[in-house]
C-alpha cells in the first residue's frame, strides 16, 4: 500500500487558506485545493486565522506598523477662502473616509469569527469621523452656502376658462366622446365673448365646399 504524499505549505500559503476559509471554504475544500490533508488544515489554519484577525484589528485601530498614516501636503489643501474648492475637497474626503470605514466594518461583520475589539474600534472611528465631518461643515458654512444659492423660480398661474375648455375638448376628441351637445355646453359655460376657436366642429358636421 503506497502512502499518499502531501505538499508542505509556507506561512503565506496558509494565510491565503485563511482568506479562503473566511469566504466560506470548508476544511475539506481547502485541503483538496492545496493538496494537503484535512488534518494539516486543522493544525495550521487556526494560527493563520489568528494572524488574519490581528492584521485586521491593527489596521482598524490605525497601527503605524501595518497601516501607516499617509502624509498630507498642505499645498494640496484648498484655501478655506475659496469656498467652492474647499467644500469640494471636504466632501470628497468625507465620502472616501466613510466608504473605507464602511468596507472595513462590513468585512469584519461578515467574518465567520468577528473580532469584537476590532468592531468596537471601527465604531469609535465612525463616531470620530462624524465629528470631523461636522467640524468641516461648520468651518465652511456649508448650510449657509446652500441657503444662499438662488433656486429657479417656478411661475404658476391659473388656466383661463378658454384653456380649460380647449383641454377638455381635446380629451373628449381623443376618447371619441365629444358630441355637438358637449361642444355647445362648453361654449355656453365660458360665455359668448370668450375666444373659443370658431373652427371647432364635430367630425361629420362639416358643410360641403362648393366646387
Amino acid at each position: 500500500m503506497t502512502k499518499r504524499s502531501y505538499a508542505r505549505l509556507t506561512e503565506s500559503q496558509w494565510d491565503e487558506a485563511a482568506e479562503q476559509n473566511s469566504r466560506g471554504a470548508s476544511y475539506e475544500e481547502i485541503a483538496k485545493t492545496l493538496g494537503v490533508s484535512v488534518r494539516a488544515v486543522a493544525t495550521h489554519l487556526p494560527p493563520a486565522l489568528e494572524r488574519r484577525r490581528a492584521a485586521i484589528a491593527a489596521s482598524a485601530t490605525g497601527s503605524a506598523a501595518t497601516c501607516p498614516v499617509p502624509s498630507i501636503s498642505i499645498a494640496s489643501i484648498p484655501d478655506v477662502a475659496d469656498r467652492e474648492a474647499a467644500t469640494k475637497h471636504w466632501r470628497q474626503g468625507a465620502w472616501a473616509d466613510t466608504q473605507a470605514l464602511q468596507a472595513r466594518l462590513r468585512q469584519e461583520l461578515t467574518n465567520p469569527a468577528p473580532d469584537a475589539k476590532a468592531i468596537r474600534a471601527l465604531g469609535a472611528g465612525a463616531e470620530a469621523l462624524k465629528h470631523l465631518i461636522a467640524i468641516g461643515r461648520n468651518v465652511l458654512d456649508v448650510d449657509k452656502a446652500a441657503a444662499d444659492i438662488e433656486l429657479p423660480e417656478l411661475i404658476v398661474r391659473e388656466l383661463t376658462l378658454v384653456e380649460v375648455s380647449e383641454i377638455r375638448r381635446k380629451q373628449l376628441q381623443e376618447t371619441g366622446d365629444l358630441d355637438p351637445a358637449d361642444l355647445l355646453a362648453m361654449r355656453e359655460a365660458i360665455g359668448a365673448d370668450s375666444d373659443v376657436p370658431s373652427e371647432i366642429v364635430e367630425e361629420g358636421d362639416e358643410e360641403p365646399v362648393a366646387a
